[in-house]
């Protein structure tokens, strides 16, 4: 049996990852989709001062509280961030880490900073009109979108614990465009560049942004090939 948290990206919330939470669960896994704070049902609480740091903490004190260890934590788009964070934090709790096609930074990295300059001028035209939350840059996909706090996506990432590193690492690649999404292909790209420089185990799905429900059988099957590879 594995234990996978599920980190959902910008825009998102928990019931992002319910597809695959499901399937995962059926199979006889845990499965923990948490909702980072001020998005999906926590929504109500954006006017809260919310930050990378907080959403850190939000995945964090699942860890703690569910007294969660050898935990495969995956990270989604900007959940690659977040999952990043919390593997500074509490490496001694993770057994893997799993990027979906999720933004992989280094440290003093900011979202905004993996943007190639074109999507960077995207973002920042929609953030003129919005000092506090970035609203969906694209063609929404489902009703639950909502604006996404700005400020965990301007500020850089402070990574300090080299135990970090000794975390295995996969990245998943959805390599369509096959389904309306934000316009940041540019980041993941470089995010999977990045993957496969490091020599990470790799797969790849024919499909867009959102596996989880364009081919979530697959995806499924993928996280557990990759989970079962890391023990």
């Amino acid at each position: 049996m594995h234990t996978f948290v599920l980190v959902h990206g910008a825009w998102d919330g928990g019931w992002f990852w319910s597809p695959i939470a499901d399937r995962l669960r059926a199979r006889g896994h845990r499965a923990y989709a948490v909702t980072l704070t001020g998005l999906g049902e926590r929504s109500h609480l954006v006017e809260a001062p919310i930050d990378l740091a907080l959403h850190i903490q939000d995945v964090v004190h699942v860890l703690e509280f569910e007294e969660l260890t050898a935990v495969h934590l995956v990270g989604h788009g900007y959940g690659g961030f977040v999952a990043t964070g919390v593997a500074d934090r509490v490496p001694q709790r993770l057994q893997q880490l799993i990027y979906v096609d999720g933004f992989v930074p280094q440290d003093g990295q900011s979202f905004l900073d993996l943007l190639p300059p074109e999507e960077r001028a995207i973002v920042a035209d929609r953030m003129a009109n919005d000092t506090t939350s970035l609203p969906y840059p694209g063609v929404p996909y489902d009703s639950r979108l909502r604006p996404h706090p700005l400020d965990p996506l301007t500020q850089r990432i402070v990574l300090k614990n080299p135990d970090r590193q000794r975390v295995p690492t996969a990245f998943v690649h959805c390599t369509g465009k096959g389904e309306p999404v934000p316009p940041l292909y540019g980041a993941v790209e470089a995010s999977a560049q990045l993957a496969r420089e490091r020599g990470w185990p790799y797969r790849t799905l024919p499909t867009g942004h959102n596996p989880n429900f364009t081919m979530p059988d697959r995806t499924t099957e993928v996280l557990l090939e990759l989970a079962d590879l890391a023990g």
